[in-house]
């Protein structure tokens, strides 16, 4: 399509994301409507937000509202385009994306930011004067100031017309309330009146729409270049429209009322005296009816009055059926007389609704009221109509009474036995006298439960007033029984508890006796303790003495456990009983409270026992402890002894080998630390001594740590000074063994090392031997490489040379592989194998040395090389140019200089057609000439600089002479040209 050849070539990728907020600029028209713009136009019109750049301009995209759709709802983007495709295609577009197919508009400035008018939209199509675009704050300003400007003018103008009207209004106003002026008269000019104010109205309201639009604009997020005043001025063209608009529509309003007013006069005027005959004719029947209905409500009341004061199961039942009778009279005349009020009442309310409307306003209140006295009389006549009901279902309550007091009455007996049952137990108290005090109280909450279940029951089968009457005459009496009951209780629980705390001394007597056996057996098994101490004073422990030893703490530690379990028994149950205040509680507590002080006292003297035990242990272990660590230090010792084969070769390492040791020799002859003096057998036969010698430390040493740690966990405990610096100091000597020992694992434990660092030494040194081979054969196949036999040199030579090259590098490329094999070969050993670093060394050095000669001969294998390939590439570019040379000398030498004449206009064209061909000719040799030349400059650049900049030299010198050959070819084409266009004359 147009827009797809006209658009800008397609980006290499999508706009970036831009942040959610930025520089925003709005694409409008400066007509007011835009109900006849195009598509495109509408399409693009819109708010735009920063959304990134593009080819060094922002870009901007649409933002959409709910309300788009169709071309509004399409993403549009507002992007600069360079000049990077032609000329055509720079400038600011709108577009579906940077670079997209289809666009819509177009202007050819390049700003950096988007021009304000200009724009062709379509983007083929002319240019749009009454299209721009601007940015949002600096349009929403410019917008409120004109729209200031305009609501000026329209509002003054507004206020002439409405002041006019409602001139002309007041005085048509005044003509129609003038005394004698007749009713149609007086609609005219109330309508006048309307017809003038009524288009004001409409212009000021509209108005104020307008100017409350233009103050919401210039108020918004996008109004902070609008000047304050202008907001004051938009403020106060918005009041003043207002005060106006709301003048004249009150105006408006009152005229519109009265008109109303007399039309209603002259359209209702007969009917209101039809309506006003009809009220005055019904209302007195109506209201004698009402009046009726309320006297024979008030019979009906003073007779339900009269039974009530009469009635009562003890009242004369003639007496009360005659009174229940003329009730139920009475309240079936006031039923039939309130019904018959109701019914005509209803007929006069209906009519009423087509009444007239100041005799419907009229008659609404006497109705209302009169429905009200109704109503009233009805809700007096309620309890008088349900009398015969109401009573039977009394009679029916008094019934149920009867029937649940006999329950209670039972009930009262059995509360009665239980309180002289409980009256017994305190005075006699007993397991026996408790048992049937018990069961005598559940006797009676039993009969308690039931008579309540009975009276719940009654409540739960009535309803009405009968329940309260239920529950004013039976709950009390309910209410009473639970209060005896819970009065009961506490004098069970009081006796209980009284049989429970003697229970309680019993069991604590008999506890404190058992403590204090455990006692006794425990100062006896400590006495025997002690003096098996002391019978071995001087002498070594015997294996089982230990346990001799702990026999007076497992003594104590059980006379421990009996006197607290005897304490805690004691507080459990002192909580217990001083839970309760009952005064029979106290012996108990004061029983208690001395056994508790016995129980301590006993307690005091066990933790005696248990410390005086656990101080002759302590004393006894660390004698053993320090024997088992003198035996630890006799084995590490001998480990060390063992192992100083490795040390001394470790020690000796400081005058190892030096740079100065040739890679023909043993690389480890004068590294100690590798132990050059001793075979591999005879190392790991020494290394196998110090194992067997280290395995017997290890075990010397765990049980002596064992022992040890034993005492240090003891001396957090209780512990003297003394025994605590004890065990500080030997742990110190384990510790100190400990770091001796791990020092001569570490020379013996690594002999495997050792000897693995020789071999790979040997080995190392076997590969050094070959790559230094490689790299002699390498630097002599440079050396003897010919020198550059020159372009005048045969071809055989050259070629001979060229091979010999080729073959050098080939050579090099095999040195120089094996030296970084090598080299990292020896940076990985140096790196994990630390016996051999010094030996490693002196190599690094000669390998540093042998890759400084290999890269020298490639220097100069690559220099010959460079030199033959630069002598070819010219060689072929210079044939290049030569045939040029020759191609024009050729076209030079052909061309036509003979006149043109009738005669000889044959011979001059087959002339001119072989100068054509000739020029050709030229032409194509001097292309092919150009491309030779570029081609070789792209092959040297892979050169040396120095071959690069040579070869470059001598390129730019063709070059020139290919331009020169261009130059002449423009003259000969011109030339060839000419003769064509005489030959042409000639002929016609």
């Amino acid at each position: 399509s147009a827009a797809e050849a006209a658009a800008p070539p397609a980006a290499a990728g999508p706009a970036p994301p831009a942040p959610p907020s930025g520089e925003m600029y709005l694409a409008y028209l400066k007509r007011s409507s835009e109900q006849e713009a195009e598509p495109a136009v509408t399409t693009i019109l819109g708010e735009y937000i920063e959304r990134g750049m593009n080819h060094g301009r922002k870009v901007f995209q649409k933002l959409h509202t709910p309300e788009d759709k169709g071309v509004k709802a399409l993403d549009v983007l507002l992007y600069y385009w360079d000049n990077r495709d032609g000329e055509n295609y720079e400038g600011w577009w709108f577009g579906n994306k940077l670079g997209g197919s289809q666009v819509w508009g177009h202007n050819k400035d390049s700003g950096q930011t988007p021009p304000g008018s200009g724009w062709r939209v379509p983007w083929n199509g002319y240019v749009r004067h009454d299209f721009g675009v601007a940015p949002r704050e600096e349009k929403t300003a410019k917008d409120a100031r004109r729209n200031l400007q305009v609501l000026l003018d329209k509002v003054a103008e507004a206020e002439i017309a409405a002041d006019q009207a409602s001139e002309e209004a007041q005085r048509l106003l005044q003509q129609a309330t003038a005394g004698g002026v007749a009713e149609v008269v007086l609609t005219t000019k109330l309508k006048e009146v309307e017809a003038l104010l009524s288009p004001q109205v409409t212009t000021l309201t509209e108005l104020e729409k307008k100017a409350v639009n233009a103050l919401q604009a210039a108020s918004g997020p996008h109004a902070t270049k609008v000047p304050s005043e202008t907001l004051k001025g938009l403020q106060k063209i918005g009041a003043r429209v207002r005060a106006k608009r709301d003048s004249v529509s009150t105006a408006f309003s009152k005229a519109q009322a009265k008109r109303k007013q007399v039309e209603d006069a002259l359209v209702y005027g007969e009917q209101e005296e039809q309506d006003r005959s009809t009220l005055e004719t019904m209302l007195p029947e109506v209201v004698e009816k009402v009046n009726v209905a309320e006297d024979e409500v008030d019979k009906a009341v003073i007779a339900f009055d009269f039974l009530t004061a009469t009635g009562g199961e003890d009242g004369d039942p003639d007496m009360v059926e005659q009174a229940l009778a003329d009730t139920e009279q009475a309240a079936r005349q006031g039923a039939t007389a309130v019904g018959e009020a109701h019914i005509l009442l209803r007929a006069l309310v209906a009519k009423s609704r087509q009444f007239a409307p100041r005799i419907k306003e009229k008659a609404e209140p006497e109705l209302g009221e009169l429905t009200k006295k109704l109503d009233a009389a009805r809700r007096k006549l309620a309890p008088a109509s349900k009398v015969r009901q109401d009573w039977d279902r009394r009679n029916a309550v008094q019934s149920v009474v009867a029937e649940v007091q006999e329950e209670l009455v039972l009930a009262d007996l059995e509360v009665d036995r239980a309180e002289e049952a409980a009256l017994l137990l305190a005075t006699d108290p007993s397991q026996e006298s408790l048992d049937k005090a018990r069961r005598q109280l559940q006797s009676a909450e039993a009969r308690v439960d039931k008579a309540i279940a009975a009276y719940e029951a009654r409540v739960e089968d009535t309803s009405g007033a009968a329940v309260e009457t239920l529950r004013t005459e039976l709950e009390p009496r309910t209410a009473a029984l639970r209060s005896r009951l819970e009065e009961i209780r506490p004098k069970l629980q009081d006796g209980a508890l009284r049989m429970k705390g003697e229970g309680y001394l019993r069991e604590a007597r008999e506890k404190l006796d058992e403590a204090k056996r455990a006692l006794a057996k425990a100062e006896e098994v400590d006495a025997a303790a002690e003096a098996a101490l002391a019978a071995l004073a001087g002498q070594e422990l015997p294996p089982a003495f230990e346990t001799k030893m702990r026999a007076p703490e497992a003594a104590a530690q059980n006379a421990h456990t009996v006197c607290l379990t005897l304490k805690s028994f004691i507080q459990t149950k002192l909580l217990e009983v001083r839970r309760t205040t009952a005064e029979s509680t106290a012996g108990t507590v004061a029983g208690m409270l001395e056994m508790q002080k016995s129980a301590e006292q006993t307690l005091a003297r066990i933790v005696d026992v248990r410390s005086g035990a656990a101080r002759r242990r302590r004393r006894a272990l660390l004698q053993e402890t320090e024997a088992r660590v003198a035996k630890a230090e006799a084995r590490v010792k001998e480990v060390s002894q063992a192992a100083a084969i490795f040390i001394h070769g470790s020690g000796a390492s400081g005058g190892g080998a030096t740079s100065s040791s040739a890679p023909g020799s043993a690389a480890y002859a004068d590294v100690p630390g590798l132990l050059p003096g001793m075979s591999a057998e005879a190392v790991r036969e020494a290394a196998a001594k110090a194992m067997l010698k280290e395995r017997s430390a290890i075990e010397a040493l765990a049980e002596a740590k064992r022992s040890v740690v034993t005492r240090q966990v003891e001396a957090k405990k209780e512990i003297s000074a003394e025994d605590a610096g004890k065990v500080a100091a030997l742990q110190a000597r384990l510790t100190a063994l400990q770091a001796d020992l791990a020092e001569c694992r570490k020379h013996f434990g690594s002999a495997e090392q050792r000897l693995a660092a020789r071999k790979t030494l040997e080995e190392v040194e076997g590969k050094f031997r070959e790559t230094a081979d490689k790299v002699d054969k390498a630097v002599a196949a440079v050396d003897a490489l010919p020198g550059d036999p020159g372009d005048d040199a045969p071809e055989d030579q050259r070629t001979q040379a060229a091979a010999a090259v080729k073959a050098a590098e080939v050579g090099i490329r095999e040195a120089q592989l094996a030296v970084r094999i090598m080299v990292r070969g020896l940076e990985s050993q140096t790196r994990t194998m630390g016996f051999a670093k010094e030996a490693l060394a002196p190599l690094n050095a000669q390998a540093k040395e042998l890759q400084a000669r290999l890269d020298d001969a490639a220097n100069r294998a690559r220099d010959l090389a460079e030199r033959a390939f630069v002598r070819d590439v010219l060689r072929e570019a210079r044939a290049k140019v030569a045939e040029c040379r020759s191609r024009m000398a050729e076209a030079t030498a052909s061309s036509p200089g003979e006149r043109i004449t009738p005669q000889n206009l044959e011979e001059v064209g087959r002339q001119t057609l072989q100068f054509e061909r000739l020029v050709q000719a030229a032409l194509m040799a001097q292309s092919a000439a150009k491309t030779a030349v570029a081609m070789k400059r792209l092959a040297v650049k892979r050169l040396s600089e120095v071959g690069s900049k040579a070869a470059n030299q001598a390129l730019d010198a063709l070059q020139e002479e290919i331009d020169e050959a261009a130059t002449k070819l423009a003259e000969l084409r011109t030339r060839l040209a000419e003769a064509k266009a005489a030959m042409l004359r000639q002929a016609k």
